[in-house]
């Protein structure tokens, strides 16, 4: 058998909260809701607690809080 080619390296650099945020918001309305914010299960499990003026979504400003704590 032919050895496999060895993998290549590539730099998984984290993303921002900016960038995070809009991976997340489908419908880039500025706004994730529990649907959209379920790409990132820790954010989901947590959302009722980030969701800080419980208006059913998170701003930008929620989700970047609630990565410094997950």
């Amino acid at each position: 058998s032919t050895p496999s080619p060895a993998p290549t390296q590539v730099a998984l650099a984290q993303p921002t909260p900016d960038q995070a945020f809009d991976r997340a918001d489908a419908n880039g309305d500025g706004k994730l809701t529990l649907r959209e914010a379920e790409r990132y299960p820790a954010i989901a499990e947590h959302f009722g607690q980030f969701d800080r003026d419980k208006n059913g979504s998170l701003s930008r400003e929620e989700f970047a809080q609630s990565l410094k704590q997950h």
